[in-house]
């Protein structure tokens, strides 16, 4: 039996980890920025057949290099709670669309 002062708290941290896949239909080769508003640090996708694992939480905005391709969504957030959780990003061409930011 644990003394009281011992025990683990539920308000421990918790590790996150999300795998996240980027759907290419569209046939770009355009780098991808994956950036944590919340610490500022950014992560670049250049292989679409690679998942790309976040393990901070906070907002995160997608942004695309090439302006005639777009991804959706473009913003998204991560909290402790997702755990070995999967996010799918779709790139589609931006073409004559508009996208409100």
């Amino acid at each position: 039996m644990q003394p009281e002062n011992c025990r683990m708290k539920s308000t421990m941290w918790k590790p996150t980890l999300v795998k996240i896949h980027f759907n290419d239909t569209v046939g770009t080769a355009a780098a991808i920025t994956v950036q944590n508003v919340t610490s500022g640090n950014k992560y670049t996708v250049t292989d679409y057949t690679q998942s790309l694992y976040l393990t901070e939480a906070g907002e995160y905005t997608i942004s695309i290099a090439n302006d005639n391709y777009m991804v959706a969504p473009k913003t998204f957030s991560i909290s402790n709670a997702d755990l070995m959780t999967h996010k799918t990003f779709r790139i589609m061409d931006g073409n004559g669309l508009a996208f409100v930011d």
